[in-house]
């Protein structure tokens, strides 16, 4: 149904919105350096990642990504590296544009939505009001900034791109079917499978898609429908099986919650604790931080394990009354779909970028039921008096997610938030440590390896790193030679030699050591010491580096002993 000249103005205005919006949270960003997490090995580090050429492509098909096989975002990546090189702007307004995109297809969709809706009428600027305030929460909400800011959060912002467009492509197919346009139908059927391709092979977690979908046509379609939803469907369903075949036999990461079984009472606790979190993240938006403490619950009696089960509870209650008004039941029921996936086996088990395509289905249940209301409004000062709620809702937003961008702008800025923001985070702990001992300020990084060492006695990465410092840094007063000692030991107990990173840690705490031995005279030590320096060098991968470094050692060693005769 066509709309009036004033509704088509509105719409237009809803969008330039939206787009507003973006960039006026987002912008800060094309500034920001890049992060360090994950980012060295998927891209500073990665020597596949060097523009579009036969044997970089062949490479991002055959093989994972650190530990997933998501081939879509390394092409884009590469594409990112043809046209700016590491150019950190390029690749983090590729992720701003495509968030754009995201936005403005919510933004079509509710629209889409309304039109479809049983009291349907020509769309009047409230109804683009109302489709520009929930797309304008999703563009600035506070959780879509890490996936955005992040330049390896790009796999959540391609998964709901063809998300988004495989779904827009599922609704034109369904209604060409119905106009009998047997062709276009079938041609729109194709780009949605495609779509849903591109959206498998940026993360695995578009493998719900197919479900959304169903979901969408068991409430729509007339019946009868089981064959109509068997010709849409079928596609979609054999591509998400076929990508988690492919998760399944591609990952290469640790499994952190393993030792929970996927159908257990522990599994559900921890499910019920990070509905909560995900809820409480999503509502109010504070505190939130690119990782999170592990905790798994012990006990159903953990006060954020029965907020979790009432939480529950009352989600189960409103989808039973919200039964007779399905597409505000599809809204909700895309958010507990898309929500489920990271409670299964994962390394990472609650993240802000898990949310980002929930909040999809939540904001399409909020329109909606927000429709009427503003439609049954009385008289335009009710109906200003909604709008203003909403613009103030949108302001406090600004507010938040413009703090929050703030916190990407360094490595430094990223993980002392982190810190700040949450409890037992070994992580976060260690990484700042980490950057604030290379930045050169190793007595501020003393207390967070102590407490990333507290609260993960075993983290082989804070023990080495550690070490490696207090046996080399600067400042000879702030040097334990005897600590450091002990930490290699300790991840040598942990980790025997067989990771080239801790191997390399011993190396230079066993060199240091030894030199400061010979320095100060002590040359029987400093021999035993360059000959443990020497053992763990010799287990290294043989090249011009190691040799060199190898026959350094034994001219140490001979000078020593010289020394000592």
């Amino acid at each position: 149904m066509g709309e009036s000249k004033s509704g088509r103005r509105a719409v237009l205005l809803g969008a330039l919105m939206v787009a507003f919006l973006v960039a006026v949270v987002f912008w800060p960003i094309l500034g920001f350096d890049f992060v360090d997490y994950d980012v060295q090995t998927q891209l500073l580090a990665n020597p596949h990642m060097t523009g579009l050429s036969a044997e970089n492509l062949k490479y991002i098909l055959t093989s994972p990504c650190i530990t997933s096989y998501y081939p879509a975002r390394s092409f884009s990546f590469l594409v990112d590296y043809e046209i700016w090189g590491l150019n950190p702007m390029g690749f983090k307004l590729t992720n701003l544009l495509i968030h754009l995109a995201n936005a403005l297809l919510l933004y079509w969709l509710v629209l889409r939505m309304f039109r479809s809706a049983s009291d349907s009428r020509p769309l009047d600027r409230w109804d683009a009001s109302v489709a520009a305030f929930s797309a304008g929460v999703f563009a600035i909400h506070p959780v879509v900034v890490e996936p955005v800011a992040w330049v390896a959060g790009r796999e959540e912002l391609m998964m709901l791109l063809g998300a988004l467009g495989c779904f827009h492509l599922h609704l034109s197919a369904r209604r060409l079917g119905e106009e009998g346009k047997r062709g276009p139908a079938v041609a729109c059927f194709i780009g949605a499978a495609f779509c849903c391709v591109m959206a498998c092979l940026s993360n695995v977690v578009g493998a719900v898609i197919p479900a959304i979908i169903t979901s969408w046509d068991l409430l729509t379609l007339p019946r009868p429908r089981f064959g109509k939803l068997l010709r849409g469907t079928t596609a979609l369903w054999l591509i998400g099986l076929t990508v988690i075949l492919i998760k399944k036999t591609t990952y290469t990461g640790e499994l952190l919650n393993t030792e929970l079984p996927l159908v257990s009472f522990g599994r559900l606790l921890l499910a019920l604790r990070v509905y909560w979190l995900n809820l409480t993240s999503l509502i109010w938006p504070t505190g939130l931080a690119i990782r999170y403490g592990w905790h798994v619950p012990q006990t159903a009696y953990e006060v954020e394990v029965i907020l979790g089960a009432l939480a529950l509870a009352v989600t189960c209650l409103a989808l039973w009354k919200l039964r007779s008004r399905k597409l505000v039941l599809f809204g909700l029921l895309w958010f507990g779909l898309a929500l489920a996936p990271p409670i299964l086996p994962h390394h990472v088990h609650r993240a802000d970028r898990f949310l980002y395509l929930p909040l999809v289905g939540l904001l399409l249940a909020l329109a909606l039921g927000l429709r009427p209301i503003v439609r049954a409004a009385k008289g335009r000062r009710q109906r200003l008096a909604t709008v203003s709620a909403c613009v103030g809702c949108l302001l406090v937003l600004d507010i938040l997610s413009a703090a929050q961008v703030q916190t990407w702008r360094s490595d430094l800025a990223l993980w002392q938030h982190a810190v700040e923001v949450t409890e037992d985070n070994a992580m976060a702990q260690r990484a700042l440590a980490d950057h604030l001992a290379a930045a050169g300020r190793f007595e501020q990084a003393i207390p967070h390896y102590r407490e990333a060492i507290r609260i993960d006695p075993d983290d082989l990465r804070a023990l080495n790193n550690y070490a490696v410092y207090l046996a080399t840094c600067d400042d000879r007063e702030l040097r334990d030679y005897k600590l450091a000692l002990e930490l290699a030991t300790r991840c040598h107990q942990l980790e025997p030699g067989e990771e080239l990173v801790f191997r390399q840690g011993r190396l230079r705490i066993y060199a240091s050591c030894a030199e400061e031995l010979a320095t100060r005279g002590h040359v029987q030590e400093a021999i035993q010491f360059y000959e443990k320096a020497l053992e763990e060098a010799t287990q290294m991968p043989p090249d011009a580096d190691t040799a060199s470094l190898v026959k350094e050692l034994h001219r140490r060693i001979e000078l020593c002993r010289k020394k000592k005769a």
